[in-house]
């Protein structure tokens, strides 16, 4: 179990997709992916740096902002090493719909950053997903370099050590950031926010398949 009760992430697993999600679908087949925007290495580090550190005021900000259900008796349990439900809050802490956008992947999408951070352009996109991205680069900013900070004595690499300050200061980025992205549903298949690199052509004898799939990239 990648989350411990102590509320530490010992490994880079993610947790398990939310089960009431679904992938858009065409025809033919596109192979379609949940792209995390800020990279999962990096809020499973802040989450850690801030478990590790005991900044539990931040905790708490962190667990209300993925929806996470009673985050003050979440903390309560964490303090106490007795952390209960760990699966749902693995998927919680891993899979924040605003911070997902729905795309094409594998051999279907061109430049995928893997574990970078997936910078989205705001053409395209409704006023909705603009807040949307525009907060998730705010809180991005905040987080990225907590997530590079060495490590805390005594624990893994993935544990940051920081600071009280550090821990206020994105605990402020987050609540910031709360009204604008807290329950918000992942961006799902928009073809708007995409380029197209190479157009597909549908088999004529077979046109549920591809003859030349085609080929995304994000807007720059």
């Amino acid at each position: 179990m990648a989350l411990n009760t102590n509320g530490i992430l010992t490994d880079p697993a993610r947790g398990a997709e939310p089960s009431d999600w679904e992938h858009s679908t065409v025809t033919p087949a596109v192979t379609f992916t949940w792209h995390h925007t800020i990279p999962w290495n990096c809020l499973a580090a802040v989450w850690n740096g801030l478990v590790a550190g005991q900044h539990w005021a931040a905790v708490e900000t962190f667990l209300r902002l993925v929806s996470a259900q009673d985050p003050a008796g979440a903390v309560r349990q964490i303090r106490s090493g007795t952390l209960m439900d760990r699966d749902r809050l693995h998927t919680q802490l891993t899979w924040q719909g605003w911070n997902i956008v729905e795309g094409p992947g594998g051999d279907f999408r061109e430049g995928d950053p893997g574990e970078g951070y997936d910078k989205w352009s705001i053409q395209g996109l409704s006023n909705n997903q603009r807040s949307t991205v525009q907060a998730v680069d705010q809180l991005y900013m905040a987080m990225r370099p907590l997530a590079a900070r060495p490590p805390r004595p005594g624990f893994a690499t993935n544990v940051p050590n920081l600071s009280a300050n550090e821990a206020k200061a994105v605990e402020k980025a987050m609540l910031q950031q709360m009204a604008a992205l807290r329950g918000k549903p992942p961006m799902r298949w928009n073809p708007d926010a995409w380029e197209v690199v190479r157009e597909g052509q549908a088999d004529r004898k077979l046109p549920s398949l591809w003859r030349t799939p085609p080929i995304w990239r994000k807007r720059a």
